[in-house]
């Protein structure tokens, strides 16, 4: 990030450093899991790289296949947390 960017937010933290972090406690959750039944992370951080940060805890109800996808049905969405906008 530009340092005239970086200059707008109270703190930044890069890419890496972000994947490092998560990826290690979810290694530390997951590894006594058989492999085939330990999940996948998949990171997308947008503005958790700058924004405050949650937690926002779910159940998991369901998980459909559809078209060989995986797709899980949870108990809460982005309305569960006042993210009224289609665009999240």
């Amino acid at each position: 990030m530009d340092e005239r960017l970086k200059k707008q937010f109270s703190s930044y933290h890069d890419y890496k450093e972000y994947a490092n972090n998560i990826a290690t406690e979810f290694k530390r959750a997951y590894s006594a899991l058989p492999k085939e039944e330990q999940p996948i992370l998949f990171l997308e951080p947008g503005s958790a790289l700058v924004a405050d940060t949650m937690k926002f805890v779910c159940r998991v109800i369901d998980i459909k296949n559809i078209r060989g996808t995986n797709i899980a049905m949870t108990s809460g969405s982005k309305f569960n947390i006042g993210l009224l906008s289609s665009t999240v």
